[in-house]
C-alpha cells in the first residue's frame, strides 16, 4: 500500500507553459492581421480624416502591449516552472509505510490503493505524520485503567500521571479481569511507531491512564461520585491537553445530567486549563440507538446526555467502514464528527489488547504469540467508545504542530477537515455556513492530514461569547416550562463562525428539577431538531 510520490513538479509536458503558448498565437495572429502596417494602411490613412488616424494609431499601441503581455507571460511562466522544480512542493508526501506489521490492518488509518486513491472513509494518519506524530502532547484516557507495560504502549506511556481516582492511589492499571476497554483505547491514540505490533493516530504523543470506574456499584451511576468525579476534570490541567472521557452513563435512557461541583469543575477546565486555553474534551455519543447484542431499539438521544451536549465538548459518534452511521450510534444535535468502528455484519478495527489471555482476545497464537496482545475481527472491542480515541490522536496531531490553539480552534478545526462519505444520508443537509452536517455523524469524519495542515496557519478566533438573544431569532415556536409559571430566557453563546448553541432555561425551580432546551444552529440558524429534557 506504500504511496509514492515526488517532492518535485516533473518537467515533462507542463500544463501552463502549452497553455500559454496556445493563447499566444491567436493573439500575435489576430495583431498581425489588424494592426500590420502596410503601404496599402499608409495610404489609406493620408486620404481619412486625422480622428481615424487616431484611432487607428491607439489600436496599434494597444496591440503592442498585448505582444508585450504575451512576452511577459511567457517568461513568468518559465520561471515559474523553475522555481518549482528547485522548491519542495508545498504538500509533502506520505509518510514512510510503518514497518509495524499489522499496520496494514488498520484500515481505519488507511484505506487507500498503491497509487493513493482512497478506496473507503479513513483518518489519513499518514498524511499527517509528515508534518508531526503527536510530539508534546500528553492525553489521557478516562475509562477503566490501561495496561501501561503493554510493548507498544509502555515507550509512551507516563505512570507516574496515572491515577486511580476512586481508590486514589498513583495507579492507572486496570483492577478486575473485565477492565479492558482502556487498554484498546490507549492504542488507538498512541501505539508507537516500534516496527512492532500496530500504530496509534499519534505515535510520539504521550498518554496517562485515569481509573474513573466504582469499586462498588453506584445506583443510578457507572462511575465514580461526583466529587471525586469533579477532580478528574481539573487534575493536571496544565500538563494534560487533552482529556477522552471514555465512559458514558449506561444505568438509565433518560436525562443525565452533572452535579454543581462537577459543572464548576469543567467551567474550571475550560477556562484555565493549558494556560487559559482550555482543555479539549473527547467523548463518545454513546450506543444505546440499537442494542448491539439483542436488538432491541432504544432510540436514546445524545442530547439527553448533559455530559456530552455541553458545547464545550468535541462529542464523536460512530461510522463503519462504508461510512455510513452504525446501528449502534446515538444520535443528535450536539454530535460534532464521527471516528469508525466495526458494526454487526462489518469488520472491527485493530487495537491494543491486555497481554496474554486477558482482556478482550483470549485466544493464543503459538506460531505468532503477538497476536494474543491485540484486539481485531469479532473479540468485543465496538461502539463509540471506538471512534472517540481516534478523534483524540487527531486533537493530538493538531496541537502538535500549534499548541497555541484554545478549544474553540480545535473544534472549528475538526469541522473544516471533517467530510461525509454517506451522501444517501436523509438526515444530511446543508447549514447556514454550506458545510454538511447531519445529527448522525455531525460534520462528518476528520482527516488528519488536513487538520494538521489547516492548525499550521491557523489564527485564534475571539473569545467565548455568552449573550442574551431576541425570541425573534428562534427559528421554531418557543416551548412551554413545565412550571407554566415564567416565560423561558434565551441565551446564545457562540462556539465559533460555524456553530452556535441555543439554550432555553426556566428560573423557576420545581421538585429540584428546571425546564431546559438543547439545539444546535449554524449562523443562519438553521437546525431542524430540539431537544427538551429536564435536568438539574
Amino acid at each position: 500500500m506504500a504511496i509514492a510520490r515526488n517532492t518535485k513538479v516533473s518537467v515533462e509536458p507542463n500544463k501552463l507553459l502549452i497553455a500559454s503558448f496556445a493563447l499566444a498565437a491567436p493573439i500575435r495572429f489576430f495583431v498581425r492581421l489588424t494592426f500590420r502596417r502596410t503601404d496599402e494602411r499608409a495610404q489609406a490613412d493620408s486620404l481619412k480624416p486625422l480622428h481615424f488616424a487616431r484611432i487607428f494609431r491607439i489600436f496599434e499601441y494597444g496591440a503592442r502591449l498585448m505582444r508585450l503581455a504575451s512576452i511577459l507571460f511567457l517568461a513568468l511562466n518559465s520561471l515559474a516552472i523553475l522555481a518549482q522544480n528547485a522548491l519542495p512542493n508545498l504538500r509533502p508526501p506520505y509518510a514512510p509505510f510503518p514497518r509495524d506489521p499489522y499496520y496494514t490492518n488498520e484500515w481505519h488509518l488507511e484505506q487507500r490503493d498503491p497509487d493513493g486513491s482512497r478506496t473507503g472513509p479513513d483518518i489519513n494518519a499518514r498524511g499527517a505524520w509528515t508534518r508531526t506524530k503527536g510530539e508534546g502532547v500528553v492525553v489521557a484516557i478516562i475509562d477503566n485503567g490501561v495496561e501501561l507495560t503493554h510493548h507498544d504502549l509502555v515507550t509512551n506511556a507516563l505512570p507516574d500521571l496515572s491515577y486511580d481516582f476512586e481508590v486514589g492511589v498513583t495507579n492507572g492499571f486496570p483492577r478486575t479481569d473485565s477492565d479492558n476497554r482502556g487498554t484498546a483505547a490507549a492504542g488507538l491514540v498512541a501505539a508507537a511507531m516500534d516496527g512492532r505490533g500496530i500504530v496509534g493516530i499519534a505515535p510520539a504523543a504521550k498518554f496517562v491512564s485515569w481509573n474513573i470506574h466504582p469499586t462498588n456499584s453506584i445506583p443510578g451511576r457507572s462511575f465514580i461520585l461526583p466529587d471525586k468525579m469533579a477532580n478528574v476534570f481539573t487534575y493536571l490541567s496544565n500538563t494534560v491537553a487533552i482529556q477522552t472521557h471514555e465512559w458514558s452513563e449506561t444505568q438509565t435512557l433518560g436525562f443525565v445530567a452533572p452535579t454543581n461541583v462537577e459543572s464548576e469543575a469543567i467551567s474550571n477546565a475550560i477556562v484555565f486549563g493549558r494556560g487559559g486555553k482550555g482543555i479539549i474534551m473527547v467523548r463518545p455519543a454513546g450506543d444505546l440507538h440499537v442494542d448491539l447484542f439483542s436488538g432491541s431499539w432504544f432510540g436514546r438521544n445524545v442530547n439527553d446526555d448533559a455530559y456530552a451536549s455541553d458545547p464545550r465538548v468535541i462529542t464523536v459518534a460512530a461510522a463503519r467502514i462504508d461510512g455510513r452511521v452504525t446501528s449502534f450510534s446515538d444520535r443528535g444535535a450536539c454530535i460534532l464528527v464521527a471516528g469508525l468502528s466495526g458494526d454487526n455484519g462489518f469488520p472491527n478495527v485493530w487495537s491494543t489488547d491486555r497481554t496474554g489471555i486477558s482482556g478482550y482476545n483470549f485466544v493464543t497464537f503459538p506460531t505468532e504469540p503477538d497476536l494474543s496482545d491485540y484486539v481485531f475481527g469479532n473479540l468485543g472491542f465496538i461502539g463509540t467508545a471506538v471512534s472517540a480515541p481516534m478523534v483524540s490522536g487527531v486533537c493530538a496531531l493538531i496541537l502538535s504542530v500549534n499548541p497555541n490553539l484554545t478549544y474553540r480552534d480545535v473544534q472549528q478545526i475538526l469541522i473544516h477537515a471533517s467530510r461525509h462519505f454517506d451522501k444517501a444520508d436523509p438526515d444530511l443537509h446543508r447549514n447556514g455556513a454550506g458545510y454538511w452536517v447531519s445529527h448522525r455523524l455531525g460534520f462528518g469524519i476528520p482527516d488528519a492530514a488536513e487538520a494538521v495542515r489547516l492548525a499550521e496557519t491557523w489564527h485564534n478566533r475571539p473569545p467565548l461569547q455568552l449573550s442574551r438573544t431576541s425570541r425573534r431569532m428562534f427559528p421554531f415556536p418557543m416551548p412551554r416550562c413545565v412550571c407554566k409559571r415564567a416565560r423561558p430566557e434565551l441565551f446564545r453563546r457562540s462556539i465559533n463562525p460555524l456553530l452556535h448553541f441555543l439554550r432555553l432555561a426556566c428560573s423557576q425551580t420545581i421538585r429540584r428539577l428546571t425546564c431546559r432546551w438543547s439545539m444546535l444552529a449554524s449562523p443562519r440558524m438553521r437546525s431542524r431538531k430540539i431537544c427538551t429534557a429536564k435536568g438539574r
